[in-house]
């Protein structure tokens, strides 16, 4: 990818583009909604920036964010609120870098992201409000 790729107004996309650093190349998350471009992204900008990917916030620490590709180097994250963007940011993020995560929540928080990814093959160890990911290098066309 020779420039950025600009997602804009669609809030799946927005968040499931989170993980995908490992792609070798850089991402612009934008939105134009008011309310998302205030929403704070650090809690999903600290998990990746401590798997190694770099993540650029304006001044406000909202929208727009700038994913750069890099090494992407496996997690425990213990996330002090519960928060289904970070867990599925850091979820994607170990699938695509193909390195271990392990994402501890307060509180379960919504698992679609964890469907999808078990629709498509990718094995995933669940226990109450653990989340875990060891890839194995394949994904299913489910």
């Amino acid at each position: 990818c020779d420039g950025p790729l600009k997602i804009a107004r669609i809030k799946i996309a927005k968040i499931m583009i989170y993980g995908g650093p490992a792609w070798g190349a850089y991402i612009i998350v934008r939105c134009h909604c008011d309310l998302n471009l205030v929403r704070p992204m650090r809690r999903v900008a600290e998990p990746l920036r401590a798997m190694g990917v770099t993540v650029e916030l304006p001044p406000h620490e909202g929208l727009p964010m700038t994913i750069r590709a890099g090494t992407v180097r496996g997690l425990t994250w213990h996330g002090a609120v519960a928060s289904a963007p970070v867990k599925s940011a850091v979820l994607l993020a170990g699938l695509v870098g193909q390195v271990p995560v392990e994402v501890h929540e307060p509180l379960p928080t919504r698992d679609h992201t964890e469907r999808l990814l078990e629709a498509h093959g990718v094995d995933l160890i669940r226990d109450g409000a653990m989340v875990a990911l060891r890839p194995n290098g394949t994904v299913g066309a489910g």
